[in-house]
């Protein structure tokens, strides 16, 4: 979007018209960009965290009260995989200790 076309659709701010204008068309750029939720079940915490860093994800991880085993491996995620979502969006992921044995075949 050039500026004559932004200003025609929002109006002209006043003022420091050029850095305003890139300053909106950089969060117009994002705005309209999505990431999709990539599949964490089975993953290890620190696979799961770099996968959602690649994608542009935040994560959050809910651990049990317990602690049985090893490794920590994802057992449930929301939201769930495939979803499109905004870049920046947290994708909480509940985590049990598992040995690495344990993991589901899918995600060995």
């Amino acid at each position: 979007m050039d500026r004559d076309t932004l200003f025609n659709w929002i109006g002209d701010p006043g003022g420091s018209a050029a850095q305003w204008v890139a300053d909106n068309l950089a969060r117009l750029s994002r705005s309209a960009q999505t990431a999709t939720v990539p599949l964490l079940i089975g993953m290890f915490v620190a696979e799961a965290r770099s996968t959602l860093t690649r994608a542009d994800l935040r994560i959050k991880i809910i651990e049990p009260t317990s602690d049985p085993g090893v490794g920590q491996t994802v057992i449930r995620q929301e939201p769930a995989a495939g979803l499109s979502v905004k870049p920046g969006t947290t994708v909480t992921v509940y985590v049990e200790h598992l040995a690495a044995t344990d993991r589901p075949a899918y995600a060995q």
